[in-house]
C-alpha cells in the first residue's frame, strides 16, 4: 500500500518495512467518519480493506465525490502541513480497515532516513508553491469498487 502514496514510491525494501512497522490498524462501522471538512490530519491513511467515500462542500451540505477502494490514501498532504485544513470529509461506506502511520512518525523517520526526507521535502516545497491540489487523496483502483 505504501507504494501506492506517489511520494513513498522511489523509497527503499528497507524504509518501507521500518515505515510500516510504525503503522497502526483501526477498524472502522460503516458510516463512521474517518476524517472531516476542517480537519488537520495527523496521520496518513491507507485503507486496507472496505469502502471510502469522499465527500465536498455544496450549499451547507456534503455531497458524494468518489469512492476509494483498498490499496488508496488520504490526509496525504495535510497530514504533512500545520495549515492545509481538509476540503473534504471521509467515510467509511462499508466496514474498514485503514493502516495510518502518524505524521511524527513519518518526521521522525524523515531524520532517519535521507530518501525519505528528500521526499518529504520536495512535497513540502510543492505544497508551498501550491502545486498540490486540494484534493487529498489518492485513487488506487485494481479493480472496479462494487457496492451492494
Amino acid at each position: 500500500m505504501i507504494k501506492n502514496v506517489p511520494y513513498m514510491r522511489k523509497l527503499s525494501k528497507s524504509v518501507i518495512r521500518e515505515l510500516i512497522y510504525l503503522m497502526r490498524q483501526s477498524k472502522y462501522d460503516a458510516g463512521s467518519v474517518l476524517l472531516k471538512r476542517g480537519d488537520i490530519a495527523e496521520q496518513v491513511f491507507m485503507i486496507k480493506e472496505g469502502v471510502v467515500k469522499v465527500e465536498v462542500p455544496y450549499k451547507n451540505e456534503d455531497i458524494f465525490f468518489d469512492y476509494l477502494s483498498p490499496g488508496s490514501c488520504f490526509g496525504c498532504y495535510s497530514a504533512l502541513t500545520d495549515d492545509m485544513p481538509q476540503i473534504l470529509s471521509f467515510k467509511a461506506e462499508t466496514p474498514v480497515v485503514i493502516e495510518a502511520i502518524s505524521t511524527a512518525d513519518l518526521r521522525s523517520m524523515a531524520d532517519k532516513f535521507l530518501a525519505l526526507r528528500d521526499e518529504l521535502k520536495i512535497l513540502d516545497l510543492e505544497i508551498e508553491a501550491g502545486q498540490k491540489t486540494d484534493f487529498d487523496f489518492f485513487r488506487y483502483r485494481n479493480n472496479k469498487v462494487k457496492l451492494t
